[in-house]
């Protein structure tokens, strides 16, 4: 149900005009998604996009060890500096939708 009801799944669904009813099954869930969606094309969006949200998921966590490990590295002159970037970053390509903007990667580094 994660790819369904975590805030970049609820983002990417919303975007691309799906919704759906997570009170129902996941068969009874797809089914009315695929009726609301009303186009042939709909299996083909829903498994991009289920690809698209796992490689993003994957990426940002890697991203984000990676940062912290060098964080962790960095001297105390580049530290601010590079922590001052990454706040700046998530302004500018978000990788948290609907707002969500972690400014110290320190507490966010391996969620």
């Amino acid at each position: 149900m994660h790819l369904f009801t975590c805030s970049l799944s609820r983002w990417c669904w919303t975007f691309l005009n799906i919704q759906w009813d997570t009170s129902l099954d996941i068969m009874e869930m797809i089914v009315q998604s695929t009726r609301s969606f009303a186009s042939r094309i709909f299996r083909e969006i829903v498994i991009v996009t289920v690809w698209a949200i796992w490689t993003h998921r994957k990426w940002k966590h890697i991203f984000k060890e990676e940062f912290s490990l060098l964080l962790h590295r960095a001297n105390s002159s580049l530290k601010l500096e590079l922590e001052s970037w990454f706040c700046n970053f998530h302004l500018t390509f978000p990788l948290f939708p609907l707002g969500l903007r972690p400014c110290n990667i320190k507490y966010y580094a391996f969620i």
